[in-house]
Order: C-alpha cells, then sequence, then structure tokens
C-alpha cells in the first residue's frame, strides 16, 4: 500500500527536522575550529606521536598527565608569587583591554602566538602597575618557542608520524603553557565541561587527533579547520608539594566527525572513512590520516594537520543526529503513532486536526480515586486532572510557569506508576530537573526506586553501585 500523503508529509518533515541538527555552515566549531597553543580554552599538545597516546589511553587504558613548560631562568621572581599569580588570573578575566582584544585575535582564527606574548606581557605589566612592583626589565624578553628548544622539546603543533625520544613513552603530555597558564586554562576547561554535563546531560570534552585543513572555496584564503578522530575524556587534578598535576584519561571509544563527514557528503560527494577499532577499541590513527588523505586527494589545497588538542567540541547535536538514523530503528520513527502525533503538533497526529484541549475531570467523583490512588504530594485540580489522563495513558503535554508545581506533578505520576507496577522513564535535558523530582521522591520514601542515568551518574560502576542499593 503506498504511504499517505499524511505519511509522506511526516516523513519529510522528520528528515527535514534531523538534517537541521547538523549545521554545516562555518559558524559549527565542528566544523571550523580555531587551534591555538595560547588559547584559554583549549590545550595543544606538542613533541608526541599520536599513534602512542591514542595507544596509552586507550589500549592500556593509562592516566597521562599533562606537562607545563617550565618558565625561563630569566623570568622576573617578583611574578613567581602567590600574591601576583592570584592578581594576574583575576586580571585575565576581569581586564577589559585584554579581553577584547584576545577575543579580536581568537575570532581571527589564527593561532598567533607572537601577538598573545605581547598581550600577555602587556596585561602582567598593569598587574606589577597595580600591585606596586617596581619597572621591569625591558631587555629581557623571553621566547615561548626559543625556551621550548632550549629544553629539548620541539614547538611544532605539527606533529611527526614516527619517532623516539624517552618522552614520547612516557606518561606525560607535553604542552606550551607555563604553569600558572595551564593551571589557569584547565580550571576553566573543567568548569565548562561540568557545566555542559549539567545542562545537556553530555560531556563536550575530547582530546582531538588530526585535523582537516580546508577552504570555503576556491578562491578563499581563510583556512578551516576541522577535527577528525575524537577521544572522549576526563580531566583529574591531584595536589602535590609542587602544586596541581593535572592528567586525562579516555571514558570511551574514539568516533569521527559526523558533521564533516555530511558537509563531504554534500558538497562534493566523498565520504570520510570510518575510524575502524578492535575488539578493545583501538585503532590506527596513522591508517586513519591516511586514509582521509586519500579522500580529499582532489580538493585543492585541502590537506591534513596532524595536530593533537584536548578541547571542548559541540558533539551533542551528532549524537541526537546518530540516535534519528532511520536505519538504526528496527521501523523508521517516521510513521510511528507518537512520533507522528509530535511532527503533527496534535494528539492524533492528523495534519487537519486541530489541536485539542483535554476535557477538566470531576476530581470529587469516587471513580477518580480509583483512577490516582496515591497522592505523595498535594494536587490541585489542574494537577489532578494531569494525574488522571496520564495514569489513562493519554498523551500530553503539560505547560506552567516556574512554582506551578510541575515537578510535584510528575512525582505523583511517578508514584501511581510505580504503585501498578510499571516502570517510568524520566527524562530531562538538565540535571537539575531530574534532581527536583528525585528530592520530591526521596521525600516520599521512593527515592530507592530511582536509577540515575544522567552526565557522570551513567558509568558503569555507578550504575551497578545503584543497582546494588
Amino acid at each position: 500500500m503506498p504511504p499517505t500523503d499524511d505519511q509522506q508529509r511526516s516523513t519529510r518533515l522528520y528528515f527535514g527536522l534531523r538534517e537541521r541538527l547538523l549545521d554545516l555552515s562555518s559558524r559549527n566549531r565542528m566544523l571550523n575550529y580555531p587551534v591555538g597553543s595560547r588559547s584559554r580554552r583549549q590545550v595543544v599538545i606538542v613533541d608526541e606521536i599520536m599513534e602512542d597516546v591514542h595507544r596509552l589511553l586507550v589500549s592500556d587504558g593509562v592516566t597521562l598527565d599533562l606537562e607545563p613548560l617550565p618558565r625561563p631562568q630569566d623570568a622576573p621572581d617578583d611574578e613567581e608569587t602567590a600574591d601576583f599569580r592570584i592578581a594576574l588570573e583575576h586580571a585575565r578575566v576581569g581586564d577589559a583591554v585584554h579581553i577584547a582584544e584576545s577575543l579580536a585575535i581568537e575570532a581571527a582564527g589564527r593561532d598567533d602566538d607572537a601577538a598573545l606574548a605581547v598581550l600577555d606581557r602587556a596585561l602582567r605589566d598593569r598587574v606589577r602597575v597595580e600591585l606596586g612592583l617596581p619597572q621591569r626589565d625591558r631587555r629581557v624578553e623571553t621566547d615561548r618557542m626559543a625556551q621550548a628548544r632550549r629544553l629539548g622539546i620541539e614547538p611544532n603543533p605539527d606533529l611527526p608520524a614516527a619517532g623516539y625520544k624517552p618522552s614520547h613513552t612516557d606518561r606525560n603530555l607535553q604542552t606550551l603553557k607555563y604553569p600558572d597558564e595551564l593551571d589557569a586554562t584547565l580550571d576553566r576547561i573543567c568548569a565548562d565541561a561540568s557545566l555542559a554535563e549539567q545542562e545537556t546531560g553530555q560531556s563536550d570534552l575530547y582530546l582531538a587527533f588530526g585535523f582537516l585543513q580546508r577552504f570555503e572555496s576556491d578562491s578563499s584564503e581563510r583556512k578551516l579547520l576541522a577535527p577528525l578522530v575524537l577521544l572522549p575524556v576526563r580531566i583529574e587534578a591531584r595536589t602535590t608539594d609542587g602544586g596541581r598535576i593535572w592528567s586525562i584519561l579516555a571514558i570511551g571509544a574514539a568516533e569521527i566527525n559526523a558533521s564533516l563527514a555530511r558537509l563531504m557528503e554534500r558538497d562534493f560527494g566523498l565520504s570520510l572513512p570510518d575510524f575502524e577499532t578492535d575488539e578493545d577499541g583501538t585503532g590506527s590513527i596513522e591508517a586513519y590520516l591516511e586514509q582521509v588523505r586519500i579522500a580529499i586527494e582532489l580538493l585543492r589545497r585541502w590537506q591534513v594537520r596532524r595536530t593533537m588538542v584536548l578541547g571542548h567540541f559541540p558533539v551533542g547535536r551528532l549524537a541526537m543526529y546518530a540516535d534519528l538514523d532511520p536505519t538504526a530503528w528496527s521501523h523508521p520513527p517516521a510513521g510511528r503513532r507518537l512520533v507522528d502525533a509530535v511532527l503533527a503538533g496534535t494528539d492524533e497526529g492528523r495534519w487537519d486536526a486541530e489541536a485539542s484541549v483535554l476535557p477538566d475531570h470531576p476530581i470529587d467523583d469516587p471513580d477518580a480515586e480509583t483512577v490516582v490512588p496515591y497522592l505523595i504530594h498535594d494536587a490541585d485540580a489542574s494537577q489532578h486532572n494531569v494525574l488522571v489522563d496520564a495514569t489513562r495513558g493519554r498523551d500530553l503535554v503539560v505547560q506552567g510557569a516556574p512554582g506551578t508545581g510541575k515537578s510535584q506533578t510528575i512525582a505523583n505520576i511517578v508514584a501511581n506508576a510505580l504503585g501498578s507496577g510499571k516502570t517510568v522513564l524520566v527524562l530531562a535535558e538538565k540535571q537539575g530537573a531530574l534532581e527536583t523530582v528525585r528530592r520530591r521522591l526521596d521525600a516520599a520514601g521512593l527515592g530507592d526506586f530511582c536509577l540515575s542515568l544522567h552526565s557522570e551518574r551513567a558509568s558503569p560502576q555507578r550504575v551497578v553501585d545503584a543497582l546494588r542499593r
């Protein structure tokens, strides 16, 4: 039987909405990720072998420490004091001139170490004035790249495919950030990662292996970088006598950049290779980068950059895009009653139907108590109507301003479902919304029935512990 007009309309809308999850413009950081060793939102790894790093993190399951670049001996001693470091960190987030000039460099999408070094030095000089420190000797200027090379560190962010140095096999990842800069950057990265998990339920913290350098057109001179392989990681810190030591560990398997894959397919008819992994989750970074290089051979000026970056990569919508792939379902989502109802905007899923408002129920009627036997929180008439409809299996949308009792209504719905032997899945993007419902269930003595699976609580060990309780 051929699909009806409503079914065809539903399918078109489904695919259209799914496609909108992928922003294929240069505004998308997955297609235009400005890499900078001095950025306060990322950490560029230098003088390492990507294949070895991936093997250590994924196959061996080890934790790798992030190694700062020691400051030159000729740096002013009075800038190494705790008072100066604290004042400098306050200035980095509060000095309007420094913030504006830093954002201008980041917006340009260029890794301009010289310009950033000038900004940093100017900020330090202003902090010296604020603290009443003597004017520094301007004859001494430090060069970050030269300092790295003096220490035997290769500062080039484009990493070699192979090679051997003792530092390549240790458990450290070399950076070009001085100790105070590394502390400040990782503090900010961790705070942003925590906020992302609370707001979306998913971490956007990854270690990127390799970037594709591309141009929007043959006439464009603007270089755009897109990450190729993304490994989900977690940052941990431990305190020692010498300060904090930051480390990373892998928390999942590597994946490719779905936005880039869709862009190449749509605009160039090319397929971005899949990152093939073994049973233990490992795969060859070098083999994959070579596959990408071959795939883009016909695209003029495009090239693979061998850069490794720790930072935030907005993949949340990519996960939704993958989940909504019709080929991943035994029956395509478009065409299901509830999906069509959402797409059509009506409770019956008919395109020609008007949105309906459910009728009120006589809550004083004894039958209402039979339908909703449990009230673990007070419910007014409108809330009781919701409970009756939900318990009877109606699909509905409940709207209400903050403080009007939506969370207590959800808790009452859950309690009645539990009382009838049902299992309930409560979904929310923000962790705070789930915590509110959880607290209400805890207060009613139903907390032990809850299994939290939001953000970090979905780790295998925490799930096992919760099931045991």
